[in-house]
């Protein structure tokens, strides 16, 4: 392959993903190794097709005793080239220890914060990275080794928001035989070729020993079904996305799913939709794994109330005919007296309570049409009363049963869910349950009101 046709094929690859707007400001990511180097090199010979200006950025790991002479290497690099640099150190060690994370984590998570804190700084709209096919491949590899699913095998994308990949069609040996055949020097990461992480190993070793032994282009073979699959997982997006919008509820701030459609879906479309759900509530599927989806997808077979948790503080719960993802909230306790005559604003339930000896639900102006009543014998109240929230133990005495009832057996004979069942307020004196205030507001038949000859009445509202 000649200059021009390295050339040609980069610009190729641009062109057929939309890579490079006119008038971009693109920020290099420059380690200093072949790939690197290449694609500084050829952004810059191709700028002016664009209208485009280029910057660098070099992140120095401090993992290595060769990571100052690189820095100086690509500070020369960029003066002969006449583009503006910047070096960030980085404590790959010390974040390791931190995040308790893999060296290979720790320095990806450390440069890509490091691209996005230059790219504002610089006003730039476009980070180019140096991936080039036989990364992809890797990629490819490692994830079918995982037991990835399709979006696994899709590999590197060329265009992931607003990172771009010009060298993503380029093998490693086109891209080492362009510099040598052009006297263009690079850094060789003398880690590159031991096999320290999961990476090398692929690369060093099991690449080699299948090529030779098999006699194929694994690299080749591995990026071409890579495209299949591309293809495959548009469409089954495309249906996903599809059906969401038919499927798709809401319910107290969560986002949720109707299961009479949704059931009736493929399993592959299933999956895909309960991912979008989630990206909903959570703005990002990261750490959302296959068990995950598959536990969601168990819990749609089940009765009201089944929940499981999911990452980032998330709960998918099942209520009556829709599966639901939202945040957890934490349990917030709380308890407040109550005094005859006084108006007392509950900021945890956003309502208003009033006790009174009168109806004061008649004297209520007609904004408040959700007030409701309860009455209940005075005479026999031996405390005062409060409203508060649900405690281990709670019962209530209920005439029909001629006896208590568990507060628990309540919620799960009402199929109530587990994460609304705290914010359900009662109406208490002493130990006794007067009202439980929900939608059936169940009432203690011992404090009945029948016969009374003072009479308590508890406005809400």
């Amino acid at each position: 392959m000649v200059y021009v046709d390295y050339m040609d094929k980069i610009i190729s690859t641009i062109e057929k993903y939309g890579m490079i707007p006119q008038n971009s400001r693109i920020l290099v990511a420059l380690s200093g190794g072949a790939d690197s180097v290449c694609l500084l090199v050829c952004l810059n010979l191709i700028k002016v097709k664009y209208n485009a200006e280029i910057f660098a950025v070099h992140i120095n790991h401090m993992l290595r005793s060769a990571a100052l002479v690189d820095e100086q290497f690509v500070e020369n690099l960029c003066k002969n080239l006449g583009i503006p640099l910047t070096i960030h150190r980085a404590d790959v060690k010390e974040a390791v220890k931190k995040l308790g994370i893999s060296e290979e984590l720790a320095g990806r998570q450390l440069r890509y914060d490091c691209f996005y804190k230059e790219l504002e700084e610089k006003g730039c709209d476009l980070i180019a990275t140096g991936h080039n096919k036989n990364d992809n491949a890797e990629t490819i590899f490692m994830n079918i080794v995982r037991g990835a699913g399709m979006q696994g095998l899709c590999g590197i994308p060329a265009v992931r928001e607003n990172i771009i990949r010009p060298l993503i069609e380029l093998e490693r040996y086109d891209i080492e035989a362009f510099l040598h055949e052009h006297n263009i020097k690079y850094r060789i990461d003398e880690t590159n070729l031991q096999d320290v992480y999961s990476r090398n190993k692929v690369r060093n070793s099991i690449f080699p020993f299948i090529e030779k032994n098999f006699n194929i282009s694994l690299t080749s073979n591995l990026c071409r079904l890579s495209d299949i699959i591309k293809d495959d997982n548009d469409f089954l997006s495309q249906e996903a996305s599809k059906y969401y919008s038919e499927c798709k509820t809401s319910n107290n701030n969560a986002n949720g799913l109707l299961l009479d459609p949704f059931n009736n879906l493929h399993d592959a479309v299933k999956r895909r939709v309960i991912r979008l759900l989630f990206l909903d509530a959570a703005g990002s599927i990261q750490n959302l794994e296959y068990t995950h989806i598959e536990s969601v997808l168990s819990i749609c077979k089940k009765g009201t109330g089944k929940f499981i948790n999911l990452p980032g503080g998330f709960i998918a719960k099942r209520v009556n005919d829709a599966i639901y993802i939202g945040a957890i909230k934490e349990n917030t306790e709380f308890c407040y007296d109550l005094k005859v005559d006084q108006a007392l604003f509950i900021p945890e339930l956003g309502k208003t309570v009033k006790v009174s000896f009168c109806n004061e639900l008649s004297k209520l102006n007609d904004s408040t049409t959700n007030a409701c009543t309860n009455v209940f014998n005075y005479d026999i109240m031996k405390d005062g009363m409060k409203i508060r929230s649900r405690k281990n133990g709670d019962k209530i005495y209920i005439d029909g049963l001629g006896g208590h009832k568990k507060l628990s057996d309540y919620f799960i004979d009402n199929k109530i869910p587990q994460d609304e069942r705290y914010k359900t307020p009662l109406l208490v004196c002493g130990s006794d349950i007067l009202w439980i205030m929900d939608v059936k507001g169940i009432t203690n038949g011992r404090y009945s009101s029948k016969n009374a000859a003072r009479k308590i009445y508890v406005s809400v509202y």
